[in-house]
């Protein structure tokens, strides 16, 4: 879909016990916000999209709500809410002391621990372990609070590590023409160089935000499935029911 930024979907891939994460299920995006007609005839008709997982806060909502569509199911899930003031904004960050690599790492390992995080991405998995209706999830850029989700459904999988981070890295490539825009917007504001250097670290994903999840996850809970089963209180038969419905 040409106006739905960082679009993909998450399956194909293969897992360890030999089995394929089904296609046509596992989407991903950023805000879904100002689809062209064709593009939201798509989502309903051609995608099947059933539910939609909004993991933004109540700001961004307020701002920039979501399309609506026929026959689909909306659900907010506030990731970052507990965050105790942390933000994933660009104009939040320009105003924080710390760096913009520095601000990232911290937010991955408070969507690990954080309550609202915890909260959330429970919520998430429960519910996609309740049906296998087509899907969709995501936040602003579709880079963070959907990078973490994405690795926690493919991790549950049992999808490689390598295939997981590929995933996420993609992220890289789909936004860049967005990202030029914006930043070209900035600098046209007046925004001066070593700033618009910090706004671009936080606009693009990098493998070492991703490993400070799953440090988080294996210093605290001694891994993913740890994580899953003591952070976010879920069963193993949760997972024998993701696998179940996710996977061929």
């Amino acid at each position: 879909m040409k106006t739905l930024v960082n679009f993909r979907d998450a399956g194909g891939y293969q897992t360890a016990e030999g089995h394929k994460v089904k296609t046509g299920k596992i989407y991903r995006s950023g805000e879904i916000v100002d689809l062209s007609v064709e593009d939201k005839d798509k989502f309903v008709n051609e995608y099947g999209i059933k539910t939609i997982f909004d993991l933004r806060g109540a700001s961004e909502l307020a701002e920039r709500p979501d399309d609506t569509f026929a026959g689909t199911h909306y659900i907010n899930l506030d990731i970052m809410k507990d965050l105790d003031g942390q933000s994933s904004s660009l104009e939040d960050l320009t105003a924080e002391p710390t760096s913009a690599d520095d601000h990232m790492k911290s937010l991955y390992q408070g969507m690990i621990l954080s309550k609202s995080g915890q909260n959330g991405y429970r919520q998430f998995l429960e519910q996609v372990a309740s049906s296998d209706d087509p899907f969709i999830f995501h936040c602003f850029a579709g880079k963070d609070r959907t990078g973490v989700a994405a690795a926690l459904v493919l991790d549950l999988l049992e999808v490689s590590k390598v295939d997981i981070y590929a995933d996420y890295l993609k992220t890289n490539q789909m936004r860049k023409a967005a990202n030029d825009l914006l930043i070209a917007g900035m600098r046209e504001k007046g925004m001066d160089e070593a700033q618009l250097k910090e706004v671009e670290t936080m606009m693009y994903v990098k493998k070492d935000y991703l490993d400070v999840a799953y440090e988080t996850m294996n210093a605290e809970f001694g891994g993913l499935k740890g994580f899953v089963k003591d952070g976010l209180g879920l069963s193993d038969n949760l997972v024998k029911d993701l696998k179940t419905l996710y996977t061929v």
